[in-house]
């Protein structure tokens, strides 16, 4: 379908008269073409054409029982035979006949070429049986679709066939949409759930990721992996990386420790990108699978956008939570967005799904990332969903939306007994959501940021309502407002049938919500404007066509009954269940959010970390002071803090330090739990001889003793304590070389244990330290430190630079080198230079160290790398010296030249 005929469509309000449809005859160009009308008013001719155009002229005219295409604003594609049958009985239509380009998907006008395309239609045995005739290779999908490789003449014979109704350009390789294990459970206030909802981890649950297999052998997953059929033999470390985020259990660092961290994890193969199989969630009790890949931008409604809805109307308690996409600085190529900057770039057709959960990305103060694709989808539904943190792809941010919605699985059967329906679940998601970016809904963080601790509460307190509607009905339900409410919130969800593919709108059983009090006063939904040059516009009450999510605010709600109704707009083809999810906040009220009493700042034990808080105080500003001694005194961090920002960025000083928050607002205190103050280092390996090592870290003040902990069955335990800042651990005590250290302070608090280190991995009794370093004279010093010279009869040092293999720099024999060593390469490349050190005894064994590497710059003046650099990843910039103010300037283009 042409890009003019869908912006008729949408600028005009779907308006499509006979005078439009005669200007569409015209544009020879355009998708598909209303060739000749066949029958006006009673006047009946033989209909020789395959397929029509019908148009409904009359409120008695009812919708086609065979629709093949909806277009919109009454407008239909149907067959030969329903369209004589209508015309014989109904006066009411106007009958079109119509070329075959009304089966392409919409952008195969600029794509038309050699390739592999998706065709479907009425009978699949039939269809391969033509393909098999005309000896087309093709390959079987689900849903009775084939995809076919066609050139440009074999395009135009298929296009014809009666059986075929759809063929569509759509890509079926994925692409990653997150390259770096990017965790952080702060700014989603996941560890906010963890500390009021210490039971809920994932336990007795199995979450799917339909990507390549993950690393079973990493220790944040060990001994929690499920192989099924569909599991790849491949192992992606990108697939390690959302298993991590999704269900971590944190052995290696607090950065290895993901959302439901006792959750069983399974992978399903995406050469298939349509959806499993009903039996694979069935049997294996999945309710959420988790989806970060995306392919291009292909803003229609094609097989497989049908194809999830169609799945998860058929399986209602099955969740696919999907990413956004990265491609925010791409523009749309086709349909009514084409070309528009900074909005429906969203990378996939199943993208384009309604009854999916589509998660976009924020930083940690929720702020938006220009690389994450937006919405709207190809209709003007608002998409993404809800937003949550990630800074470098939107993979992640869907991996912690799964996690959260294992969760609230999980709880929802500890208090049923039974699986959560999917679309509940939805609803309650989006409306905990915290409100960013835009008043109300809009096209790029949806409903809003992720909000795990306000969506468990609102489940576990039961704050919702379900409920089946047919056709022309409705239902209401009673909702008793508290006093002093400063907002309410009702959010509407229902799985919706799916449509035909390339529908003009995906929304098939319009559902209305709408919310009245005792004195008559309507609220109606807030909806978007879809049109192409108003996508920025602010959200406007009014009824939606559009979207099967409906949301509602009322500010300042008078205390008393309210009724919220929803109605059945259209016909429907089935009874269809829905769900409404609410929520309400109080005035006067002041909450610590992060951190908690379970909390350690900085969160990650690293530099800096962010005070949160909720605050309905009618004050803007407050001052915001610390306490290292239980309250009897306090410093302040900063006076006339907003309020209304909800943070405050802090970096902790270099210490271990038991400490309380305090906010004074108007004379009042609002003080936190008691949380930890501790950055964490890295605990280091005296040497490992044999049967033993030896493990030392640095004295902390006001600690009391300090744990040990070894990996042991899919978990650090504690294995000693000790008042000291060095251990002698025996091999034949240990059940792995893991090892990690802790510090445990007053009232059994706890600081985040250390990274994982591993006794065995760069160390011995013999190379105890090397380091590389840069002398002021442009050499390059390595300080090698044995632990003895006994038994060494040479120490090899090896360069190389690049890519290029390791090279013999120079051999030490006995007298060349010591217990310490420091060696001077005097000629360094310019750029990467690496070295390894070898280690050969006396007896011929030989021991290799870890390649240390120093980017050096003599020659050159400047390196830039990786460069080009993919989008979203980090590059490098090394300057030889210092540059004077206005004379280092940096040019980043994108891949077709242009200046970014």
């Amino acid at each position: 379908m042409s890009r003019v005929f869908f912006r008729v469509f949408y600028c005009v309000g779907f308006i499509l008269t006979i005078g439009t449809v005669q200007a569409l005859m015209a544009q020879t160009e355009a998708g598909f073409q209303f060739l000749e009308r066949k029958i006006v008013k009673n006047e009946v001719k033989e209909l020789k054409e395959s397929f029509y155009a019908i148009k409904v002229l009359s409120k008695d005219s009812g919708k086609p029982n065979t629709v093949l295409r909806e277009l919109g604003d009454g407008w239909f594609i149907t067959t030969k035979e329903v369209a004589q049958q209508l015309a014989l009985s109904d006066a009411g239509l106007s009958v079109w006949s119509i070329n075959n380009d009304w089966k392409k998907s919409e952008n195969i006008q600029q794509r038309q070429k050699n390739g592999e395309y998706l065709i479907g239609g009425k009978d699949p045995n039939i269809i391969a049986r033509r393909l098999t005739e005309h000896s087309i290779e093709y390959r079987e999908m689900k849903k009775g679709f084939f995809l076919v490789k066609l050139n440009p003449e074999l395009f135009n014979e298929v296009i014809k066939w009666e059986e075929v109704y759809y063929i569509g350009d759509e890509q079926l390789d994925a692409n990653k949409e997150s390259r770096v294990l990017d965790l952080n459970l702060v700014p989603n206030r996941i560890r906010q759930l963890f500390h009021y909802y210490p039971e809920l981890r994932g336990n007795g649950h199995l979450v799917s990721i339909k990507e390549n297999a993950f690393d079973p052998n990493d220790l944040d997953l060990w001994g929690r992996s499920i192989v099924t059929s569909n599991t790849a033999g491949d192992i992606d470390n990108h697939t390690t990386g959302m298993a991590t985020i999704l269900a971590g259990a944190g052995s290696t660092s607090i950065l290895g420790h993901g959302v439901a961290p006792q959750a069983s994890i399974t992978s399903s193969f995406y050469n298939d990108l349509f959806p499993d199989d009903a039996e694979y969630f069935n049997d294996w009790n999945i309710q959420v699978q988790n989806h970060s890949y995306g392919t291009r931008i292909e803003n229609f409604y094609g097989a497989m956008a049908s194809a999830y809805d169609d799945h998860a109307w058929e399986n209602p308690n099955v969740l696919h939570v999907f990413s956004s996409g990265n491609a925010g600085l791409e523009v749309s190529d086709a349909g009514i967005y084409n070309g528009i900057d900074g909005f429906a770039n969203l990378t996939g057709n199943f993208k384009m799904a309604k009854n999916t959960m589509l998660v976009g990305a924020v930083d940690t103060v929720n702020r938006l990332i220009e690389f994450v694709s937006n919405g709207p989808t190809y209709d003007g539904r608002i998409k993404p969903d809800i937003v949550a943190y990630s800074v470098f792809g939107s993979s992640n941010s869907a991996a912690l939306t799964s996690g959260v919605s294992l969760l609230l699985q999980e709880k929802y059967q500890q208090m049923n007994t039974e699986p959560a329906p999917a679309a509940l679940l939805k609803a309650i998601l989006i409306n905990s959501a915290m409100d960013i970016h835009a008043s109300g809904p809009d096209f790029k963080t949806g409903f809003g940021s992720l909000n795990a601790h306000g969506a468990m509460k609102n489940l576990e307190s039961e704050m919702y309502f379900s409920g089946h509607l047919s056709d022309q009905t409705s239902q209401s339900f009673t909702l008793q407002v508290p006093p002093n409410v400063s907002e309410l919130k009702a959010t509407l969800v229902w799985h919706d049938p799916a449509a035909q593919v390339n529908s003009a709108v995906a929304l098939v059983h319009d559902l209305d919500l709408e919310i009245v009090d005792a004195d008559g006063n309507t609220w109606l939904p807030w909806v978007l404007n879809p049109d192409p040059n108003k996508l920025e516009d602010l959200a406007q009450r009014g009824r939606d066509s559009l979207n099967n999510v409906e949301q509602i605010t009322i500010l300042n709600p008078a205390q008393g009954e309210l009724t919220l109704n929803v109605k059945a707009f259209n016909q429907f083809t089935s009874v269809q269940p829905f769900y409404i999810a609410y929520d309400w906040k109080l005035n006067d009220q002041f909450n610590w959010v992060f951190p908690t009493g379970s909390d350690q700042m900085p969160y990650n034990g690293e530099t800096t970390g962010y005070f949160q808080w909720e605050s309905t105080l009618s004050s803007e500003r407050g001052e915001l002071s610390i306490s290292y001694d239980d309250g009897l005194s306090w410093q302040s961090i900063q006076s006339e803090v907003d309020l209304s920002r909800g943070f405050h960025r802090w970096r902790p000083p270099d210490t271990t330090a038991l400490a309380k928050a305090k906010f004074v607002i108007e004379g009042e205190e609002y003080v936190s739990d008691e949380f930890v103050v501790h950055t964490t280092g890295f605990p280091r390996v005296g040497y490992f001889c044999g049967d033993s090592t030896r493990v030392a870290w640095k004295r902390e003040p006001a600690v009391q003793q300090y744990e040990v902990l070894n990996w042991q069955n899919g978990q650090m335990q504690t294995i000693a304590s000790t008042t000291d800042t060095a251990i002698v651990l025996y091999k034949r005590d240990l059940s792995s070389p893991f090892l990690a250290v802790r510090s445990v302070m007053e009232r059994g608090k706890r600081t985040i244990a250390s990274p994982t280190i591993n006794y065995e991995f760069g160390t011995g009794c013999y190379l105890n330290t090397f380091v590389v370093s840069e002398t002021e004279e442009n050499e390059v010093q390595l300080d090698i430190e044995l632990g003895t010279i006994a038994g060494i009869n040479q120490v090899r040092i090896y360069h190389r630079t690049g890519q290029e293999a390791f090279e013999l720099l120079d051999d030490l024999g006995p007298g060349s080198f010591y217990q310490r060593t420091k060696y001077l390469h005097q000629r360094p490349v310019d750029g990467y230079n690496g070295y390894e050190i070898e280690l050969i005894f006396e007896n011929g064994e030989r021991l290799r160290s870890q390649e240390l590497s120093i980017y050096w710059l003599n020659v050159l003046q400047a390196a830039v790398f990786p460069n080009p650099v993919e989008s979203g990843g980090d590059m490098n910039v090394f300057l030889r010296d210092e540059p004077k103010p206005d004379q280092a300037f940096f040019t980043l283009y994108n891949s077709s030249g242009n200046i970014l």
